[in-house]
């Protein structure tokens, strides 16, 4: 019997002393942080993709604090009035995390809505009108809304619009006043770590 309390012993000795090691290094189980509070400074960047003339949804650094990035989702040379965009987008889930979607001139306030599978690197978001609204116009340029990412690791990886010009929900498309969708080009890019 001696043999087995022994090792029962050490094992709860070990477990603490993991424990220990644990919260000392700053990985508590509290932190909603992935990159658990380690104490690394990570510094997030974007580059965006290189843009052609023509109707256009894009994204654009807006700003950059405390291991978060915000890119601007702009709509340009749309050319017509805009129900709504809807957004399957897709981003490196092991370095970032997608924080929140905040609404910019395009539609009143309290419009973007987001939704997220989690672990998967996808958010679909929604921006739309509601009825009996008219359809707003998107000449010009016109921010649609600000996108905010935690950058939690070193590395990169490419932050992609899913389905592009197409109807449904498993895809981005910009909506005309009869809520379909309108052709434009998508210009998204690499986010970064480092």
């Amino acid at each position: 019997m001696r043999p087995e309390l022994s090792r029962q012993g050490s094992g709860r000795v070990l477990l603490w002393g993991a424990v220990a090691l644990l919260a000392a290094m700053g990985c508590g189980g509290g932190s909603s942080d992935p990159g658990g509070g380690i104490g690394v400074t990570i510094t997030p960047a974007f580059a965006p993709a290189l843009a052609m003339p023509g109707p256009q949804v894009t994204l654009v650094e807006s700003s950059v604090r405390s291991g978060r990035i915000t890119l601007d989702l702009v709509l340009s040379e749309i050319g017509e009035p805009v129900s709504g965009v809807a957004i399957k987008l897709s981003y490196p889930a092991e370095i970032s995390r997608f924080i929140d979607c905040r609404d910019g001139d395009l539609f009143p306030p309290g419009r973007c809505i987001e939704e997220e599978p989690p672990g998967l690197g996808e958010v679909f978001l929604s921006l739309t009108i509601i009825n009996p609204e008219p359809a707003v116009d998107a000449s010009g340029s016109v921010l649609a809304a600000q996108l905010e990412f935690l950058v939690f690791e070193l590395g990169d990886g490419s932050i992609e619009f899913e389905g592009q010009n197409l109807a449904g929900s498993d895809a981005s498309a910009v909506l005309d006043v009869n809520g379909d969708p309108i052709f434009v080009n998508w210009y998204a890019g690499e986010i970064s770590g480092s």
